[in-house]
C-alpha cells in the first residue's frame, strides 16, 4: 500500500504526490510521499484544507506546515509564490 511504501502512520491530511520545481513547497523541503498534518498549526484532514490555508494568505507570506516523512513529523516553513 502507499502508506506502507512511504511508512505512512498518519490517519489523516493531505498526501504530497508531486512537488513543482521552483515553488515554495520545493524550498521549504517538502517532498513527494508526505503528509501534510497542520498548517499554521490548523489540523489538515484533506488537500481541499490544505487550498483553504493557502488561498487565505498572498503570495510573499509564510505558512508553517507539519509534515510526517518516514513516521517522523516535522514543521518547515513555506513561502508562498506567484505561480
Amino acid at each position: 500500500s502507499v502508506a506502507q511504501r512511504f511508512s505512512i502512520t498518519a490517519t489523516s491530511g493531505a498526501f504530497v504526490q508531486k512537488v513543482q520545481s521552483g515553488s515554495g513547497a520545493e524550498d521549504a523541503g517538502l517532498q513527494a510521499g508526505d503528509v501534510i498534518v497542520k498548517v499554521d498549526g490548523a489540523r489538515i484532514r484533506t488537500a481541499a484544507d490544505v487550498g483553504d490555508a493557502v488561498r487565505a494568505k498572498k503570495a510573499g507570506d509564510t505558512l508553517e506546515v507539519t509534515i510526517e516523512r518516514e513516521g517522523q513529523e516535522q514543521t518547515v516553513t513555506a513561502t508562498l509564490g506567484t505561480s
